[in-house]
């Protein structure tokens, strides 16, 4: 997984100290352990504008429902092949 905050990063790895003004954080955390392996990468926003703008396009837009399933809004396609060729 790749977040952005460096202070999120660290709450999701030991939430404890946090509990109060994160109850979320905690439950994350627990969630976390379910899993057999995993990882977070820490990223730039400016590398992650992407991720981001799906993030807004959720939330502001109501898509709850996978943006793959769905194809997406129209804009996506366009900005993932914009990054893969910006990536090579």
């Amino acid at each position: 997984m790749e977040v952005s905050s460096p202070r999120l990063q660290d709450l999701l790895f030991d939430p404890r100290g946090l509990r109060d003004q994160s109850p979320w954080a905690l439950e994350i955390h627990n969630a976390l352990l379910t899993f057999e392996m995993w990882c977070f990468n820490l990223v730039s926003m400016e590398a992650n504008t992407l991720a981001k703008d799906i993030a807004t396009s959720v939330t502001r837009d109501h898509r709850y429902q996978s943006y793959v399933a769905f194809k997406g809004p129209a804009w996506l396609e366009e900005r993932i092949l914009q990054e893969a060729i910006s990536a090579r």
